[in-house]
Protein backbone atom coordinates (compact mmCIF):
# COMPACT_ATOMS: atom_id res chain seq x y z
CA UNK A 1 0.00 0.00 0.00
CA UNK A 2 1.12 3.63 -0.69
CA UNK A 3 1.72 6.09 1.39
CA UNK A 4 -0.72 8.74 0.05
CA UNK A 5 -3.34 5.15 0.07
CA UNK A 6 -2.48 5.01 4.04
CA UNK A 7 -2.87 8.33 4.80
CA UNK A 8 -6.47 8.88 2.88
CA UNK A 9 -7.62 5.33 4.84
CA UNK A 10 -6.48 6.98 8.19
CA UNK A 11 -8.39 10.35 7.84
CA UNK A 12 -11.69 8.67 6.58
CA UNK A 13 -11.13 6.24 9.75
CA UNK A 14 -9.02 8.03 12.63
CA UNK A 15 -8.05 11.75 12.54
CA UNK A 16 -5.55 11.04 15.37
CA UNK A 17 -4.17 8.23 13.79
CA UNK A 18 -3.79 10.54 10.15
CA UNK A 19 -2.22 13.47 12.51
CA UNK A 20 0.81 11.12 13.24
CA UNK A 21 1.46 9.86 10.12
CA UNK A 22 1.40 13.47 8.98
CA UNK A 23 3.69 14.81 10.92
CA UNK A 24 5.81 11.95 11.17
CA UNK A 25 6.62 11.13 7.45
CA UNK A 26 9.94 12.09 6.31
CA UNK A 27 8.05 13.26 2.61
CA UNK A 28 6.74 16.71 1.79
CA UNK A 29 2.72 15.93 2.39
CA UNK A 30 0.28 18.56 1.83
CA UNK A 31 -3.99 19.31 2.69
CA UNK A 32 -5.27 21.42 -0.57
CA UNK A 33 -8.60 22.70 -0.82
CA UNK A 34 -10.09 22.59 -4.26
CA UNK A 35 -9.25 25.90 -5.72
CA UNK A 36 -5.67 24.82 -4.45
CA UNK A 37 -5.37 27.25 -1.55
CA UNK A 38 -2.97 25.02 1.41
CA UNK A 39 -4.66 23.93 4.19
CA UNK A 40 -2.15 21.85 6.12
CA UNK A 41 1.52 21.28 5.93
CA UNK A 42 3.72 18.73 7.54
CA UNK A 43 7.51 19.72 8.92
CA UNK A 44 9.53 17.57 5.99
CA UNK A 45 7.36 19.59 2.89
CA UNK A 46 8.27 22.93 5.05
CA UNK A 47 11.74 21.32 4.77
CA UNK A 48 11.69 20.73 1.05
CA UNK A 49 10.64 24.04 -0.18
CA UNK A 50 12.11 26.28 3.13
CA UNK A 51 8.92 28.31 4.24
CA UNK A 52 7.83 28.81 7.64
CA UNK A 53 4.36 26.80 8.28
CA UNK A 54 2.49 30.15 8.74
CA UNK A 55 3.94 31.68 5.51
CA UNK A 56 3.53 28.50 3.31
CA UNK A 57 -0.47 28.37 4.20
CA UNK A 58 -1.19 31.44 2.80
CA UNK A 59 -0.05 30.62 -0.77
CA UNK A 60 -1.82 28.79 -3.20
CA UNK A 61 -0.24 25.26 -4.92
CA UNK A 62 -0.33 27.22 -7.55
CA UNK A 63 1.97 30.20 -6.68
CA UNK A 64 4.80 27.44 -5.36
CA UNK A 65 5.11 25.97 -9.40
CA UNK A 66 7.31 27.22 -11.37
CA UNK A 67 5.64 29.49 -13.60
CA UNK A 68 7.17 27.08 -17.29
CA UNK A 69 5.39 24.29 -15.20
CA UNK A 70 1.85 26.13 -13.93
CA UNK A 71 0.11 25.45 -17.28
CA UNK A 72 0.16 21.66 -16.46
CA UNK A 73 -2.37 22.46 -12.93
CA UNK A 74 -5.36 22.82 -13.85
CA UNK A 75 -5.44 19.32 -16.68
CA UNK A 76 -3.82 17.33 -13.56
CA UNK A 77 -6.60 18.59 -10.96
CA UNK A 78 -9.43 18.34 -13.53
CA UNK A 79 -8.42 14.38 -14.25
CA UNK A 80 -8.15 14.04 -10.27
CA UNK A 81 -12.16 15.57 -9.92
CA UNK A 82 -13.48 13.09 -12.42
CA UNK A 83 -11.76 10.12 -11.23
CA UNK A 84 -12.14 10.40 -7.43
CA UNK A 85 -9.58 8.70 -4.73
CA UNK A 86 -7.23 8.08 -8.32
CA UNK A 87 -3.92 9.08 -7.81
CA UNK A 88 -1.63 11.19 -10.44
CA UNK A 89 2.22 11.93 -10.01
CA UNK A 90 3.65 14.41 -12.02
CA UNK A 91 7.74 15.82 -11.92
CA UNK A 92 8.12 19.84 -11.90
CA UNK A 93 9.67 22.47 -10.64
CA UNK A 94 9.11 24.48 -7.33
CA UNK A 95 9.65 27.64 -5.84
CA UNK A 96 11.55 27.64 -2.61
CA UNK A 97 11.28 30.14 -0.12
CA UNK A 98 15.28 31.11 -0.42
CA UNK A 99 14.58 31.94 -4.53
CA UNK A 100 16.15 28.58 -5.46
CA UNK A 101 14.25 26.24 -7.89
CA UNK A 102 13.45 22.61 -6.44
CA UNK A 103 12.65 19.75 -9.09
CA UNK A 104 9.77 17.93 -6.85
CA UNK A 105 7.54 14.55 -7.73
CA UNK A 106 4.19 15.15 -6.57
CA UNK A 107 1.98 12.96 -6.26
CA UNK A 108 -2.01 13.85 -5.88
CA UNK A 109 -5.25 12.30 -4.95
CA UNK A 110 -8.69 13.55 -4.10
CA UNK A 111 -11.12 12.75 -1.51
CA UNK A 112 -14.29 14.26 0.00
CA UNK A 113 -14.12 15.50 3.84
CA UNK A 114 -16.28 14.23 5.75
CA UNK A 115 -17.88 17.65 7.02
CA UNK A 116 -19.00 18.80 3.79
CA UNK A 117 -19.62 17.91 0.08
CA UNK A 118 -16.46 20.12 -0.92
CA UNK A 119 -13.14 18.65 -2.55
CA UNK A 120 -9.96 18.04 -0.68
CA UNK A 121 -7.15 17.10 -1.99
CA UNK A 122 -3.87 15.10 -0.64
CA UNK A 123 -0.63 15.61 -2.12
CA UNK A 124 2.96 13.83 -1.59
CA UNK A 125 5.90 16.41 -2.23
CA UNK A 126 9.19 14.90 -3.20
CA UNK A 127 12.41 16.37 -3.48
CA UNK A 128 14.36 14.92 -6.61
CA UNK A 129 16.22 17.70 -7.39
CA UNK A 130 19.88 15.87 -7.10
CA UNK A 131 18.37 12.68 -9.07
CA UNK A 132 17.47 14.90 -11.66
CA UNK A 133 20.31 16.88 -11.86
CA UNK A 134 22.22 13.57 -11.84
CA UNK A 135 20.04 12.34 -14.71
CA UNK A 136 20.49 15.93 -16.66
CA UNK A 137 24.34 15.61 -15.80
CA UNK A 138 24.36 12.16 -17.41
CA UNK A 139 22.29 13.00 -20.49
CA UNK A 140 24.89 16.20 -21.12
CA UNK A 141 27.79 14.07 -20.74
CA UNK A 142 26.57 11.64 -23.19
CA UNK A 143 25.85 14.19 -25.70
CA UNK A 144 28.98 16.86 -25.05
CA UNK A 145 32.30 16.70 -25.61
CA UNK A 146 34.13 16.74 -22.44
CA UNK A 147 37.30 18.72 -23.33
CA UNK A 148 35.47 21.67 -25.35
CA UNK A 149 31.77 21.65 -24.07
CA UNK A 150 30.49 21.03 -27.90
CA UNK A 151 28.00 18.58 -28.91
CA UNK A 152 29.74 15.15 -29.42
CA UNK A 153 29.20 13.09 -32.62
CA UNK A 154 26.82 11.15 -30.82
CA UNK A 155 24.39 14.23 -30.82
CA UNK A 156 25.83 15.75 -33.70
CA UNK A 157 24.26 12.55 -36.28
CA UNK A 158 20.98 13.32 -35.09
CA UNK A 159 21.27 16.96 -35.91
CA UNK A 160 22.62 15.92 -39.05
CA UNK A 161 19.63 13.41 -39.62
CA UNK A 162 16.96 16.23 -38.82
CA UNK A 163 19.26 18.37 -41.55
CA UNK A 164 18.47 15.21 -43.96
CA UNK A 165 14.59 15.44 -43.21
CA UNK A 166 13.93 19.36 -43.53
CA UNK A 167 16.14 19.00 -47.05
CA UNK A 168 13.78 16.54 -48.22
CA UNK A 169 10.33 17.58 -46.78
CA UNK A 170 11.26 21.25 -47.79
CA UNK A 171 13.71 20.36 -50.58
CA UNK A 172 15.86 23.18 -49.03
CA UNK A 173 20.07 23.25 -48.61
CA UNK A 174 22.30 22.96 -45.90
CA UNK A 175 25.98 22.16 -45.52
CA UNK A 176 27.77 19.84 -43.72
CA UNK A 177 31.54 21.13 -43.18
CA UNK A 178 34.41 18.63 -41.52
CA UNK A 179 37.51 20.84 -40.04
CA UNK A 180 40.54 19.44 -39.43
CA UNK A 181 43.23 21.57 -37.82
CA UNK A 182 46.62 21.84 -39.65
CA UNK A 183 50.36 20.30 -38.33
CA UNK A 184 48.24 20.16 -34.40
CA UNK A 185 50.28 16.84 -34.05
CA UNK A 186 52.97 19.12 -33.87
CA UNK A 187 51.87 21.60 -31.21
CA UNK A 188 50.95 18.60 -29.38
CA UNK A 189 53.74 16.22 -29.70
CA UNK A 190 56.26 19.33 -28.99
CA UNK A 191 54.54 21.70 -26.07
CA UNK A 192 52.54 18.59 -24.51
CA UNK A 193 49.00 17.29 -24.21
CA UNK A 194 48.19 20.19 -21.92
CA UNK A 195 48.82 22.69 -23.98
CA UNK A 196 47.06 20.68 -27.07
CA UNK A 197 43.94 20.33 -25.00
CA UNK A 198 44.20 24.35 -24.04
CA UNK A 199 44.59 24.88 -27.65
CA UNK A 200 41.50 22.86 -28.82
CA UNK A 201 39.18 24.77 -26.24
CA UNK A 202 40.45 27.88 -27.87
CA UNK A 203 39.84 26.90 -31.20
CA UNK A 204 36.16 25.77 -30.37
CA UNK A 205 35.66 28.83 -28.49
CA UNK A 206 36.59 31.19 -31.62
CA UNK A 207 34.66 28.52 -34.12
CA UNK A 208 31.31 29.12 -31.54
CA UNK A 209 31.39 32.71 -31.84
CA UNK A 210 31.53 32.95 -35.48
CA UNK A 211 28.40 31.03 -36.25
CA UNK A 212 24.94 32.25 -37.07
CA UNK A 213 22.14 31.45 -35.45
CA UNK A 214 20.65 27.71 -36.22
CA UNK A 215 24.45 26.39 -37.58
CA UNK A 216 25.55 23.22 -35.25
CA UNK A 217 29.45 22.92 -34.39
CA UNK A 218 30.69 19.56 -32.64
CA UNK A 219 34.27 18.44 -32.05
CA UNK A 220 34.35 15.00 -33.41
CA UNK A 221 37.25 14.07 -31.50
CA UNK A 222 40.95 14.74 -31.71
CA UNK A 223 41.48 17.54 -33.91
CA UNK A 224 38.50 17.01 -35.70
CA UNK A 225 35.20 19.42 -35.87
CA UNK A 226 32.02 19.39 -37.89
CA UNK A 227 29.71 21.93 -38.64
CA UNK A 228 26.47 21.61 -40.06
CA UNK A 229 25.07 25.09 -42.00
CA UNK A 230 21.62 25.94 -41.82
CA UNK A 231 19.95 26.62 -45.53
CA UNK A 232 23.01 27.37 -46.39
CA UNK A 233 23.99 26.71 -50.48
CA UNK A 234 27.09 25.73 -51.85
CA UNK A 235 28.64 28.80 -52.61
CA UNK A 236 27.55 30.98 -49.23
CA UNK A 237 29.26 27.32 -47.10
CA UNK A 238 32.32 28.29 -48.70
CA UNK A 239 32.28 32.28 -47.90
CA UNK A 240 31.42 31.82 -44.41
CA UNK A 241 33.81 28.90 -43.92
CA UNK A 242 36.57 30.57 -45.55
CA UNK A 243 35.89 33.63 -43.12
CA UNK A 244 36.43 30.89 -40.19
CA UNK A 245 38.98 29.27 -41.92
CA UNK A 246 41.07 33.06 -42.21
CA UNK A 247 39.72 33.83 -38.65
CA UNK A 248 41.60 31.15 -37.66
CA UNK A 249 44.55 31.14 -39.41
CA UNK A 250 45.20 34.41 -38.49
CA UNK A 251 44.70 34.05 -34.89
CA UNK A 252 47.62 33.65 -31.92
CA UNK A 253 47.07 31.10 -29.18
CA UNK A 254 49.08 32.37 -26.69
CA UNK A 255 50.51 30.22 -23.99
CA UNK A 256 52.46 31.05 -21.31
CA UNK A 257 55.64 32.74 -22.94
CA UNK A 258 54.57 30.89 -26.31
CA UNK A 259 52.35 31.48 -28.81
CA UNK A 260 50.84 29.32 -31.92
CA UNK A 261 49.27 29.89 -35.37
CA UNK A 262 47.18 27.26 -36.45
CA UNK A 263 45.33 26.08 -39.73
CA UNK A 264 42.69 24.07 -40.89
CA UNK A 265 41.76 22.12 -43.93
CA UNK A 266 38.02 22.45 -44.63
CA UNK A 267 35.87 19.59 -46.65
CA UNK A 268 31.75 20.75 -47.54
CA UNK A 269 28.98 18.64 -48.03
CA UNK A 270 25.67 20.12 -49.81
CA UNK A 271 22.87 18.51 -47.83
CA UNK A 272 19.79 18.12 -50.30
CA UNK A 273 16.93 16.30 -51.11
CA UNK A 274 19.25 14.10 -52.98
CA UNK A 275 21.57 13.24 -50.62
CA UNK A 276 21.31 9.51 -49.69
CA UNK A 277 21.84 9.38 -46.24
CA UNK A 278 23.50 10.43 -42.94
CA UNK A 279 26.36 8.15 -43.53
CA UNK A 280 27.34 8.64 -46.98
CA UNK A 281 26.96 12.45 -46.36
CA UNK A 282 30.03 11.83 -42.96
CA UNK A 283 32.01 9.84 -45.40
CA UNK A 284 31.92 12.39 -48.25
CA UNK A 285 32.67 15.46 -45.99
CA UNK A 286 35.62 13.18 -43.98
CA UNK A 287 37.22 12.47 -47.99
CA UNK A 288 36.15 15.81 -48.70
CA UNK A 289 38.56 17.58 -46.26
CA UNK A 290 41.32 15.04 -46.44
CA UNK A 291 41.25 15.74 -50.08
CA UNK A 292 41.40 19.43 -49.06
CA UNK A 293 44.77 18.37 -46.43
CA UNK A 294 46.57 16.53 -49.30
CA UNK A 295 46.06 19.56 -52.25
CA UNK A 296 48.27 21.38 -49.41
CA UNK A 297 46.48 22.35 -46.44
CA UNK A 298 44.49 25.43 -44.93
CA UNK A 299 42.20 25.35 -47.87
CA UNK A 300 38.66 24.64 -48.42
CA UNK A 301 37.39 21.32 -50.70
CA UNK A 302 33.59 21.10 -52.00
CA UNK A 303 32.26 18.35 -53.09
CA UNK A 304 30.28 18.54 -56.42
CA UNK A 305 28.30 15.96 -59.03
CA UNK A 306 31.54 15.62 -60.92
CA UNK A 307 34.38 15.41 -57.85
CA UNK A 308 37.07 13.37 -59.97
CA UNK A 309 39.43 14.22 -56.44
CA UNK A 310 36.69 12.50 -54.89
CA UNK A 311 36.34 9.56 -57.07
CA UNK A 312 39.74 8.54 -57.30
CA UNK A 313 40.01 8.41 -53.63
CA UNK A 314 36.93 6.17 -53.07
CA UNK A 315 38.27 4.21 -55.75
CA UNK A 316 42.10 3.95 -53.56
CA UNK A 317 39.57 3.54 -50.36
CA UNK A 318 39.04 0.24 -52.05
CA UNK A 319 42.80 -0.80 -52.19
CA UNK A 320 42.51 -0.52 -48.49
CA UNK A 321 40.82 -3.75 -47.50
CA UNK A 322 41.68 -5.36 -50.75
CA UNK A 323 45.60 -4.84 -49.52
CA UNK A 324 44.95 -6.45 -46.05
CA UNK A 325 43.28 -9.39 -47.73
CA UNK A 326 46.31 -9.83 -49.88
CA UNK A 327 48.25 -9.81 -46.52
CA UNK A 328 46.05 -12.35 -44.83
CA UNK A 329 45.58 -15.00 -47.56
CA UNK A 330 49.42 -14.04 -48.64
CA UNK A 331 48.97 -13.30 -51.75
CA UNK A 332 52.23 -10.64 -51.55
CA UNK A 333 55.34 -11.95 -53.31
CA UNK A 334 58.66 -10.15 -54.70
CA UNK A 335 60.78 -10.03 -57.52
CA UNK A 336 64.05 -8.82 -57.38
CA UNK A 337 66.21 -6.33 -59.79
CA UNK A 338 70.04 -6.53 -59.80
CA UNK A 339 71.89 -3.55 -59.22
CA UNK A 340 74.86 -4.25 -61.83
CA UNK A 341 78.58 -2.41 -60.55
CA UNK A 342 79.88 -0.39 -63.21
CA UNK A 343 83.64 -0.75 -62.08
CA UNK A 344 85.53 -3.56 -62.67
CA UNK A 345 84.88 -5.05 -58.99
CA UNK A 346 81.92 -7.53 -59.16
CA UNK A 347 79.48 -6.89 -56.43
CA UNK A 348 76.14 -9.07 -55.77
CA UNK A 349 73.55 -6.28 -55.30
CA UNK A 350 69.61 -6.34 -55.90
CA UNK A 351 66.64 -4.25 -55.27
CA UNK A 352 63.51 -6.51 -54.03
CA UNK A 353 60.35 -4.97 -55.50
CA UNK A 354 56.95 -6.55 -53.73
CA UNK A 355 54.03 -7.32 -55.77
CA UNK A 356 50.97 -8.62 -55.49
CA UNK A 357 47.97 -10.99 -56.71
CA UNK A 358 45.12 -10.37 -56.98
CA UNK A 359 41.62 -12.49 -56.46
CA UNK A 360 41.63 -14.35 -59.04
CA UNK A 361 45.62 -14.48 -59.51
CA UNK A 362 46.70 -12.16 -61.79
CA UNK A 363 49.87 -9.81 -60.26
CA UNK A 364 49.35 -6.63 -60.00
CA UNK A 365 52.43 -4.21 -59.92
CA UNK A 366 53.00 -1.64 -57.38
CA UNK A 367 51.91 1.22 -58.92
CA UNK A 368 48.09 -0.08 -58.72
CA UNK A 369 48.22 -0.66 -55.21
CA UNK A 370 51.25 1.11 -53.59
CA UNK A 371 49.63 4.73 -53.81
CA UNK A 372 46.21 3.71 -51.45
CA UNK A 373 48.31 1.99 -49.46
CA UNK A 374 50.62 5.71 -48.75
CA UNK A 375 47.23 7.69 -49.23
CA UNK A 376 45.60 5.27 -45.99
CA UNK A 377 48.55 5.04 -43.74
CA UNK A 378 48.68 1.01 -44.35
CA UNK A 379 51.89 0.93 -46.15
CA UNK A 380 53.44 0.32 -43.05
CA UNK A 381 52.07 -3.49 -43.10
CA UNK A 382 53.11 -3.53 -46.46
CA UNK A 383 57.03 -2.82 -45.34
CA UNK A 384 56.80 -5.29 -42.33
CA UNK A 385 55.65 -7.87 -44.56
CA UNK A 386 58.59 -7.70 -47.07
CA UNK A 387 61.42 -7.04 -44.09
CA UNK A 388 59.78 -10.18 -42.41
CA UNK A 389 60.04 -12.42 -45.64
CA UNK A 390 63.28 -11.33 -46.83
CA UNK A 391 65.33 -12.00 -43.62
CA UNK A 392 63.26 -15.65 -43.34
CA UNK A 393 64.31 -16.61 -46.91
CA UNK A 394 67.98 -15.40 -46.71
CA UNK A 395 68.22 -16.53 -43.40
CA UNK A 396 67.19 -19.72 -44.93
CA UNK A 397 69.87 -20.04 -47.75
CA UNK A 398 72.98 -19.29 -46.47
CA UNK A 399 74.85 -20.20 -49.29
CA UNK A 400 72.99 -17.29 -51.54
CA UNK A 401 73.74 -15.22 -48.61
CA UNK A 402 77.78 -15.42 -47.96
CA UNK A 403 77.83 -14.44 -52.04
CA UNK A 404 75.54 -11.40 -51.48
CA UNK A 405 76.71 -8.00 -50.54
CA UNK A 406 73.45 -6.32 -49.85
CA UNK A 407 70.04 -6.93 -50.47
CA UNK A 408 67.78 -3.43 -50.91
CA UNK A 409 64.43 -3.37 -49.33
CA UNK A 410 62.66 -0.32 -49.61
CA UNK A 411 60.74 1.75 -46.80
CA UNK A 412 57.68 4.18 -47.42
CA UNK A 413 57.81 7.21 -45.30
CA UNK A 414 54.92 6.65 -43.80
CA UNK A 415 56.01 3.71 -41.47
CA UNK A 416 58.57 6.21 -39.81
CA UNK A 417 54.72 8.16 -38.08
CA UNK A 418 54.23 4.20 -36.34
CA UNK A 419 56.21 4.43 -32.91
CA UNK A 420 56.91 0.21 -32.81
CA UNK A 421 58.02 0.45 -36.39
CA UNK A 422 61.79 0.43 -35.45
CA UNK A 423 61.62 -2.25 -33.24
CA UNK A 424 59.86 -4.54 -34.65
CA UNK A 425 62.70 -4.24 -37.66
CA UNK A 426 65.17 -4.39 -34.62
CA UNK A 427 63.22 -7.33 -33.47
CA UNK A 428 63.36 -9.35 -36.71
CA UNK A 429 67.23 -8.59 -37.12
CA UNK A 430 67.67 -10.21 -33.20
CA UNK A 431 65.41 -13.51 -34.58
CA UNK A 432 66.77 -13.94 -37.90
CA UNK A 433 70.60 -15.37 -38.75
CA UNK A 434 71.05 -12.58 -41.61
CA UNK A 435 74.14 -9.98 -40.63
CA UNK A 436 72.88 -6.86 -40.89
CA UNK A 437 75.57 -5.57 -43.18
CA UNK A 438 73.57 -7.75 -45.52
CA UNK A 439 70.75 -5.15 -45.64
CA UNK A 440 70.69 -1.99 -47.39
CA UNK A 441 67.52 0.48 -47.11
CA UNK A 442 65.95 2.54 -49.31
CA UNK A 443 64.18 5.92 -47.99
CA UNK A 444 63.15 8.34 -50.88
CA UNK A 445 64.55 11.52 -50.57
CA UNK A 446 60.58 12.84 -50.14
CA UNK A 447 59.69 10.84 -47.59
CA UNK A 448 63.09 11.73 -45.38
CA UNK A 449 62.18 15.08 -45.56
CA UNK A 450 59.15 14.76 -44.33
CA UNK A 451 59.90 12.83 -41.40
CA UNK A 452 63.25 14.13 -40.92
CA UNK A 453 64.08 13.50 -37.59
CA UNK A 454 62.03 9.93 -37.54
CA UNK A 455 64.33 9.18 -40.24
CA UNK A 456 67.43 10.04 -39.41
CA UNK A 457 66.66 8.33 -35.59
CA UNK A 458 66.05 4.95 -37.97
CA UNK A 459 69.21 5.30 -39.72
CA UNK A 460 71.12 5.86 -36.86
CA UNK A 461 70.03 2.75 -34.71
CA UNK A 462 70.10 0.32 -37.73
CA UNK A 463 73.17 1.77 -39.31
CA UNK A 464 75.05 1.28 -35.24
CA UNK A 465 73.77 -2.56 -36.00
CA UNK A 466 75.76 -2.56 -39.48
CA UNK A 467 72.32 -1.68 -42.18
CA UNK A 468 73.31 0.32 -44.69
CA UNK A 469 71.23 3.13 -46.30
CA UNK A 470 70.24 4.58 -49.87
CA UNK A 471 68.95 7.61 -50.65
CA UNK A 472 66.17 6.71 -53.40
CA UNK A 473 64.92 9.29 -56.18
CA UNK A 474 67.50 11.90 -55.37
CA UNK A 475 67.09 15.41 -57.39
CA UNK A 476 63.31 15.01 -56.83
CA UNK A 477 63.43 17.84 -53.86
CA UNK A 478 64.37 21.28 -53.99
CA UNK A 479 66.94 21.37 -51.31
CA UNK A 480 68.27 17.68 -52.01
CA UNK A 481 72.45 18.76 -50.89
CA UNK A 482 71.44 20.52 -47.65
CA UNK A 483 69.13 17.28 -46.54
CA UNK A 484 71.82 14.51 -47.58
CA UNK A 485 74.34 16.62 -45.36
CA UNK A 486 71.70 15.64 -42.37
CA UNK A 487 71.24 12.13 -43.44
CA UNK A 488 73.74 9.17 -42.60
CA UNK A 489 73.28 7.71 -45.98
CA UNK A 490 75.74 5.60 -48.12
CA UNK A 491 74.45 5.32 -51.16
CA UNK A 492 72.88 7.97 -53.91
CA UNK A 493 70.15 6.57 -55.96
CA UNK A 494 69.62 9.35 -58.80
CA UNK A 495 65.80 10.15 -59.43
CA UNK A 496 65.38 8.00 -62.98
CA UNK A 497 63.22 10.98 -64.34
CA UNK A 498 66.71 12.63 -65.19
CA UNK A 499 68.39 9.77 -65.53
CA UNK A 500 66.17 7.97 -68.66
CA UNK A 501 66.85 10.82 -71.20
CA UNK A 502 70.61 11.68 -70.52
CA UNK A 503 71.39 10.58 -74.28
CA UNK A 504 69.02 13.28 -75.81
CA UNK A 505 68.61 15.94 -73.11
CA UNK A 506 71.51 17.98 -72.48
CA UNK A 507 70.33 19.06 -69.34
CA UNK A 508 69.62 16.08 -67.47
CA UNK A 509 72.78 14.49 -68.46
CA UNK A 510 74.23 18.04 -66.76
CA UNK A 511 71.87 17.41 -63.75
CA UNK A 512 73.00 13.41 -63.38
CA UNK A 513 76.96 14.48 -64.14
CA UNK A 514 76.28 17.22 -61.12
CA UNK A 515 74.42 14.90 -58.31
CA UNK A 516 77.28 12.18 -59.29
CA UNK A 517 80.08 14.56 -58.70
CA UNK A 518 78.84 15.82 -55.63
CA UNK A 519 78.18 13.11 -54.20
CA UNK A 520 81.30 11.06 -54.91
CA UNK A 521 82.65 14.59 -53.00
CA UNK A 522 80.90 13.57 -49.73
CA UNK A 523 82.07 9.93 -50.05
CA UNK A 524 78.88 8.27 -51.39
CA UNK A 525 78.07 5.93 -53.66
CA UNK A 526 76.16 6.48 -56.58
CA UNK A 527 73.28 4.47 -58.35
CA UNK A 528 71.66 5.48 -61.45
CA UNK A 529 68.25 4.08 -62.30
CA UNK A 530 65.97 3.80 -65.03
CA UNK A 531 69.21 2.72 -67.49
CA UNK A 532 67.14 1.36 -70.12
CA UNK A 533 69.41 1.05 -72.78
CA UNK A 534 73.42 0.50 -73.97
CA UNK A 535 73.84 4.53 -75.10
CA UNK A 536 73.02 5.81 -71.65
CA UNK A 537 74.75 2.77 -69.91
CA UNK A 538 78.11 3.57 -71.65
CA UNK A 539 77.20 7.44 -70.60
CA UNK A 540 77.18 6.43 -66.77
CA UNK A 541 80.13 4.89 -66.95
CA UNK A 542 82.11 8.19 -68.72
CA UNK A 543 80.46 10.28 -65.86
CA UNK A 544 82.17 7.70 -63.03
CA UNK A 545 78.59 6.86 -61.72
CA UNK A 546 79.32 3.49 -59.34
CA UNK A 547 76.22 1.38 -60.20
CA UNK A 548 73.27 1.05 -62.56
CA UNK A 549 70.16 -0.16 -62.53
CA UNK A 550 67.32 -1.10 -64.83
CA UNK A 551 66.22 -3.07 -68.09
CA UNK A 552 69.63 -2.66 -69.97
CA UNK A 553 71.18 -4.76 -67.18
CA UNK A 554 68.79 -6.53 -65.33
CA UNK A 555 65.12 -7.75 -66.03
CA UNK A 556 63.45 -8.11 -62.56
CA UNK A 557 62.69 -12.16 -61.55
CA UNK A 558 61.39 -13.77 -59.14
CA UNK A 559 63.45 -13.30 -55.31
CA UNK A 560 63.33 -17.15 -54.52
CA UNK A 561 64.32 -18.00 -57.97
CA UNK A 562 67.72 -15.92 -57.31
CA UNK A 563 67.90 -16.69 -53.23
CA UNK A 564 67.68 -20.55 -54.27
CA UNK A 565 70.09 -19.69 -57.14
CA UNK A 566 68.08 -20.17 -60.17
Amino acid sequence: MTLIQRLTRALRSSERKFRATFEQAGVGIAQMAEEGHLLEVNPALCEILRYPREEILKLDYSQLVHPEDRKNRADVFGEIIIEPFATHTMELRMLRGDGETAWIRVTLSRFAEQTDSHACYLAIIEDISESHRLSAELSYQASHDELTGLINRRAFERYLDDALNHARNENSVHALCFIDLDQFKIINDTSGHFVGDYLLRQVAEMLSQHLRKGDVLARLGGDEFALILEYCDPDKAIELTDKLRQTLNATRFAWEDRSFNIGCSIGIVPITSASVDTTSLLRMADAACYLAKEQGRNRIHLVDDDDQALVERHEQMEWVGRIHAAIDDNRLFMDAQYITSLSSAEQRRYEVLVRMRDEDGRVLPPGAFLPAAERFDIAHLIDRWVIEHVLVQLGSHPEHLATLDACHINISGCSFDHLDFLDFVVGLFERHAVPAEKICFEITETAAVRSLTDARVFMERLGDLGCTFALDDFGSGLSSFGYLRQLPVDLIKIDGNFVRNIVTDATDRVMVNAISDIGQSMDKMIVAEFVENDNTLKLLQDMGVHFAQGYAVHYPRSFMDIVKGG
